[in-house]
């Protein structure tokens, strides 16, 4: 009895080192939707890549390969609640590609509503990606506007400084007409 016991102890040792080490995680690929859905922030990223890298490299039916459902799964990940950089615009073509491998009586009203829920979310990350890019031109419109207003303040200066000069010409041009006057008067008294 005491050597069934130490082996089974031994049997659940080496299963937990197992499930430990990461080897049953990639078992769990596509076998448990509920897996992604609780999936922590710091294991988001890596189990995208491990599905993307399933989906790259092995041919489709092989036994190793991504079956449709791990589009599915990449769209819950993508989309994932915990992404730390969540990528609606990726979610929703991996839902696409979902959707395209189900036959037409299966495509049930749920991954409809998700489809239409990851569309105005993309809508709205663009929308907002347009805010940004307007922020920025606005800020380089106002940037622009001080630089004109700056400019226009010297051109007014230039402007009032050759006014100035304008008045003074002026002034010196009556004067030498008087001077002219006098001196013609000045000839016509002499002669």
């Amino acid at each position: 009895m005491n050597i069934v016991h130490s082996v089974k102890k031994a049997l659940l040792i080496a299963a937990a080192a197992f499930l430990a080490s990461g080897c049953a995680r990639q078992q769990l690929l596509c076998e448990i939707p509920e897996y992604y859905l609780a999936m922590p922030t710091n294991q988001i990223e890596e189990e995208i890549s491990l599905l993307k890298k399933k989906l790259g490299t092995k041919p489709a039916g092989s036994r190793n390969s991504l079956t449709p459902e791990g589009h599915y799964y990449l769209t819950l990940l993508y989309s994932h609640h915990n992404n730390p950089r969540p990528n609606y615009g990726k979610a929703l073509s991996s839902l696409d590609h979902y959707v395209s491998s189900l036959p037409p009586e299966s495509r049930v009203h749920e991954i409809y509503y998700l489809k239409n829920l990851l569309s105005r979310l993309e809508g709205f990350i663009q929308i907002k990606m347009e805010y940004i890019d307007l922020q920025g031109e606005q800020i380089a419109l106002e940037k622009d506007y001080l630089e004109l207003e700056k400019n226009h303040a010297e051109l007014r200066r230039q402007l009032d400084h050759l006014v100035q000069e304008h008045q003074a010409t002026k002034k010196t041009i009556e004067r030498l007409k008087r001077l002219d006057i006098k001196l013609e008067q000045k000839k016509r008294k002499i002669k």
